[in-house]
């Protein structure tokens, strides 16, 4: 049996307003970003703020959108 991604798993699920991926200039979409292609669900909860290296993330952590980025 294949795992399901996130964006399987999750299907309409609404990003928690704790979430630092709301605010990050990374993220591509709801379950992924620069740093991911499946967002683990520490950060999507905002369990994590993700301003320090996490295992996987390849040097890519949490960065604010900037102005001229909205």
């Amino acid at each position: 049996m294949a795992l399901m991604t996130m964006h399987e798993r999750m299907g309409d699920f609404v990003i928690e307003d704790a979430s630092p991926c709301n605010t990050c200039a990374n993220r591509i979409d709801a379950f992924s970003c620069r740093a991911f292609s499946d967002i683990p669900m520490v950060f999507i909860v905002g369990d994590n703020n993700h301003r320090k290296p996490f295992f996987g993330d390849g040097g890519i952590q949490y960065r604010a959108i900037t102005s001229k980025e909205s």
